[in-house]
């Protein structure tokens, strides 16, 4: 009979109380109360590990912002700089020989 109201989705627990004898519902407490402090312990190594995961992803965000940093402000940028100055001083240095 309890595994007829395993699943409870469509009744609330009064009325499920109601059609089981009280062996039965003390177990189901029993094991209602196990299944809630297991899913408190899982949540919270799932919830250790989530803040860990987080924490690797953020270090790894940091890492990738750094390294974009110094490929675009430091290397590209100038190049770019010196670039465009090479190309005016040789323009300039055309119009000046001509």
């Amino acid at each position: 009979m309890l595994l007829n109201y395993i699943y409870v989705g469509a009744y609330n627990y009064q009325q499920i109380a109601e059609n089981l004898t009280c062996a039965e519902c003390k177990k189901m407490d029993t094991d209602k109360k196990s299944v809630i402090s297991t899913i408190n312990v899982q949540s919270q190594a799932d919830a250790e590990l989530e803040r860990k995961l987080r924490e690797l992803k953020f270090k790894q965000e940091l890492r990738k912002d750094w390294i974009l940093f110094i490929v675009r402000d430091v290397v590209i940028f100038p190049a770019a700089i010196a670039w465009i100055f090479a190309i005016t001083g040789y323009s300039l240095f055309l119009l000046i020989n001509k």
